[in-house]
């Protein structure tokens, strides 16, 4: 849970973080990343969420917690790097699942990739196959700001709201 304490001008803010990190080598490494690298971008960023919200701007609301996911993707990605390289892998990025052919060896040459759309491909230099690393962590964001709560998912971690009684409408929603 990150927390920002009320402001003369601010209602309190607080957010809520579910990650579930999964894969053999690197799950512990993603989620634990994830969440040091959400509380940076919140420390940072927490009053673009709260003048989003004063100005009921639904869509940067969107657009903020969609930047977090993508600082959270991105540091995960250099999280596996840097722990895989540690022990002694070598590590790079392709476009496709489809592994690339070592280059000293036919010639042929990987294109540099988008890092938030390629694969994470290791191999123990220097003529071990490369093999495809698999892991990440699902994340659930939820912000709350005074009465107000904006969630955002990626994976399969979603967010459910539950009242004893029945409090939000079809237009709240």
């Amino acid at each position: 849970v990150w927390m920002q304490r009320a402001t003369a001008i601010h209602e309190r803010v607080a957010v809520l973080c579910v990650l579930d990190g999964h894969g053999k080598e690197v799950g512990r490494v993603a989620a634990m990343a994830a969440k040091s690298c959400l509380f940076h971008f919140l420390d940072n960023n927490y009053s673009e969420l709260l003048r989003a919200d004063s100005e009921r701007d639904m869509a940067a609301v969107s657009s903020f917690l969609v930047n977090a996911h993508k600082a959270a993707h991105e540091q995960i990605r250099r999280s596996f790097q840097e722990e895989l390289e540690a022990v002694g892998y070598e590590v790079r990025s392709s476009l496709s699942f489809a592994f690339p052919a070592d280059s000293s060896a036919d010639g042929a040459v990987v294109r540099e990739a988008d890092p938030l759309a390629a694969y994470l491909l290791k191999r123990r230099p220097p003529s071990s196959l490369w093999s495809c690393v698999h892991g990440g962590s699902s994340c659930t964001l939820v912000a709350v700001i005074g009465s107000r709560v904006y969630i955002g998912n990626v994976g399969d971690s979603s967010a459910l709201l539950c009242a004893a009684h029945p409090c939000l409408g079809p237009g709240l929603l």
